[in-house]
């Protein structure tokens, strides 16, 4: 089974803090954020007229998006990533 690239936590940020101890609960994360932003769309193109929808259609749909916005984002950073670098080779020091 190949991993499954989760994007991190959709909302990263300083620690928190429960009374006074400091905790790493990171939420939800990017993956699943995504994919539940994509749903309410997916289930409105799927609506059946007896207003039913495929289940198991609609959750595959909504991770397949997620997948690709995570996959697209990656390819920016690295794109980006490789402007910088190519810009640093034309500094002078």
């Amino acid at each position: 089974m190949s991993k499954i690239i989760t994007g991190g936590p959709a909302f990263p940020g300083n620690e928190s803090y429960i009374d006074g101890h400091p905790t790493s609960r990171e939420g939800v994360n990017l993956r699943d954020w995504l994919a539940a932003q994509a749903i309410s769309g997916i289930i409105s193109a799927h609506t059946r007229i007896d207003g039913g929808y495929q289940v198991g259609l609609v959750v595959n749909e909504a991770y397949l998006v997620a997948d690709a916005m995570i996959a697209e984002s990656i390819k920016a950073d690295q794109a980006n990533a490789q402007a910088h670098r190519e810009d640093d080779d034309d500094r002078p020091f």
